[in-house]
């Protein structure tokens, strides 16, 4: 099996072992988000059935059904690996610009409903190897195996410290955006390139 090099995106949802202590595991609200646009709507299910409100519901539904839309649309204009797992997802994409589209897209639709994510990106090298699920009618056994350092980067970029609702690019990232593959020029009508903002040390301290 060949090892090839991937650009990373790794997204999170902040703050939900927090929501998760606070609320309680309303199975059939957090399995709202099953629509593609539903789990924008769920506080609004509350009032219509005087439920009290439930935030966890609220962002692990509204998290999981943006994310399917937002990859939705990815998928009709180039492949992509996703691996989602409770509240965050790895998209390995061959371009940086498409991990970045898919990062701002995500970022705008899961702002709107009050859920904050943070997403960190990176370069290196990507490897699935094996995707398992079997499932009885008493018990389950899963497995998604993968790995590689474009996984690590991204997981490192986003959890770097810097606070906010952010997208960090890693180091590795940087030498991408020279090469017009990953970071196209922009055209008319259209605009694929990656602009970006170096953080001062305040944001870096978080001063």
């Amino acid at each position: 099996m060949t090892t090839d090099n991937k650009v990373v995106l790794f997204a999170d949802l902040l703050g939900f072992a927090a929501l998760t202590e606070s609320y309680p595991l309303d199975v059939d609200r957090c399995g709202v988000g099953n629509g593609p646009i539903a789990g924008q709507f769920v506080h609004i299910f509350d009032e219509i059935l005087k439920k009290p409100s439930n935030d966890l519901a609220h962002a692990f539904s509204g998290f999981h059904s943006s994310l399917r839309g937002v990859l939705s649309i990815a998928r009709m204009n180039h492949p992509f690996t996703a691996i989602t797992f409770s509240d965050s997802v790895f998209v390995a994409t061959t371009h940086a610009y498409e991990a970045a589209n898919i990062a701002i897209n995500l970022l705008h639709a899961v702002l709107p409903q009050k859920i904050p994510i943070r997403i960190g990106i990176a370069y290196g090298t990507f490897a699935a190897l094996r995707f398992r699920s079997d499932i009885t009618a008493d018990s389950g056994d899963h497995a998604a195996q993968f790995l590689g350092t474009a996984i690590v980067r991204a997981h490192a970029a986003e959890s770097c410290g810097v606070k906010g609702l952010r997208i960090l690019l890693h180091p590795s990232v940087m030498p991408l955006l020279d090469d017009i593959h990953h970071n196209p020029v922009p055209t008319e009508g259209r605009s694929n390139s990656i602009r970006y903002l170096t953080c001062t040390e305040k944001e870096q301290l978080n001063m």
